[in-house]
């Protein structure tokens, strides 16, 4: 039997059965049938290897079952760390892909353990030196030619300062096994026999989903996928999960140990991943980007017309400048944006050369005493309205609205909360906007 294109088949019994029995509340019979025979779906005994994939749909229900069963997976703001993450510089990190050998070479050759059987390959650093700059740029669309299979990349980034989907296992596994399904959605049967069944019946799914089965389903799913194709999960952050560590250290063994695929982690080099990783490829992220970071505050003083007109009258102070810049850092991209930034920001004030390097001088060569030194630079008039901001962001579970953020900016709450409110409709949206 061919299910149709929008009614499922356990929907239409469902219909069936209400109608043939005399009841006064029909609706409610129809409810309680589709409610017994929805659970009789994920308690009735299912053959081994049985990947519920017999149902016959056509092309579009089928399409549109699987798009249903992803989004169920779907968390709103999942891919916020990701989309934050600033694209590399032009020209950076292509030494990841350099395919020359150099006996010489501090670092496991990145295209090396991609071509060898070797899983697990972990990218270690500073706070702030690029790493998650780094996973981005290498998990751009890969080029097929030198692919024996099709490859499946899937990859999180974990993100402290995010809600409990950025920090947390469940959030891993969801948003790997959609990437995952969005390009083999021919396992989900496979991988989730009675969800599928529940889909191809009712066209909808209401039990929600646990950590446990969400491990689970991505173990099958793998299996699956790899028969035909090649998969690698790249897992950005491990120091930014909020959990014990061991368990995030126990699932990345799991999964290299009982399955046929690559994982590629990034983390701070902490004790408990240093012991865990120990002999494994990697690389410290700080000891190759001393030329991206060169180019990097290259282009960002001569994209400046104040500093280049500076520069043609001091060239040799200027290129100190920019030299001194790039060993300060110490390889860590965000201590060089923020102190590139400083650094412009006095040439518009008039700062000579000489001025610029004893600002240079005077700025903690660390991240974290940086953000410490910024923060005490505020004027104190400023200080306490900006701790109550750090309060409340510190407080949402979620990213708080523009609007809440504006009524804290209020001196008395009661007037913004007593301020006339409306539905914005096409006519009152501002600028012509539309909704």
């Amino acid at each position: 039997m061919v299910i149709g294109l929008h009614e499922g088949l356990g929907s239409a019994l469902s219909e069936y059965l209400k109608h043939a029995v005399d009841a006064l509340d029909s609706d409610k019979t129809g409810r309680i049938f589709r409610n017994e025979l929805l659970s009789a779906v994920y308690v009735s005994a299912r053959p081994s290897g049985n990947d519920a994939s017999a149902f016959e749909l056509t092309e579009t229900r089928k399409s549109a079952l699987q798009h249903k069963f992803i989004s169920s997976l779907h968390s709103d703001g999942i891919h916020d760390r990701e989309l934050g993450i600033t694209e590399a510089h032009q020209e950076t990190f292509r030494w990841i892909f350099d395919l020359e050998d150099d006996q010489r070479c501090p670092w496991a050759k990145f295209h090396r353990w991609l071509q060898s059987d070797q899983q697990l390959y972990w990218i270690t650093g500073k706070a702030g030196a690029g790493k998650s700059a780094l996973m981005k740029y290498i998990t751009q669309p890969i080029s097929p030619r030198e692919a024996e299979k099709p490859v499946i990349v899937a990859s999180f980034y974990f993100w402290a300062a995010g809600f409990k989907m950025q920090t947390s296992k469940e959030g891993l596994y969801r948003t790997l096994l959609s990437q995952i399904f969005q390009s083999c959605p021919e396992a989900i049967p496979y991988a989730s026999p009675e969800r599928w069944e529940a889909l191809c019946l009712y066209n909808k799914d209401p039990r929600p989903f646990d950590e446990i089965e969400l491990r689970n389903i991505l173990d099958s799913v793998i299996k699956f996928a790899s028969s035909t194709k090649s998969l690698c999960l790249f897992i950005d952050g491990l120091d930014e999960f909020n959990g014990t560590h061991g368990d995030l250290i126990e699932f990345v063994n799991h999964i290299i140990e009982t399955l046929p695929i690559g994982v590629c982690v990034a983390s701070r080099p902490w004790v408990v991943f240093e012991a865990a990783l120990e002999g494994k490829p990697s690389l410290m992220i700080e000891d190759l980007t001393f030329n991206d970071i060169r180019r990097y505050v290259t282009s960002r003083f001569k994209s400046d017309a104040e500093f280049v007109s500076l520069q043609n009258r001091e060239v040799e102070l200027s290129r100190n400048l920019i030299e001194d810049v790039v060993r300060k850092a110490s390889g860590v991209f965000l201590w060089v944006s923020i102190v590139v930034s400083s650094l412009l920001e006095g040439i518009k004030y008039g700062d000579r050369v000489s001025d610029l390097q004893r600002r240079l001088s005077q700025l903690p060569p660390d991240l974290e005493s940086l953000y410490d030194r910024i923060l005490h630079d505020l004027d104190p008039f400023y200080l306490e309205h900006a701790a109550q901001y750090f309060r409340l962001m510190a407080a949402c579970e979620h990213p708080p609205e523009a609007l809440l953020l504006s009524f804290a900016d209020e001196e008395e709450l009661d007037f913004a909360v007593k301020l006339p409110n409306a539905l914005l409709t096409p006519r009152r949206l501002p600028f012509g906007l539309t909704p």
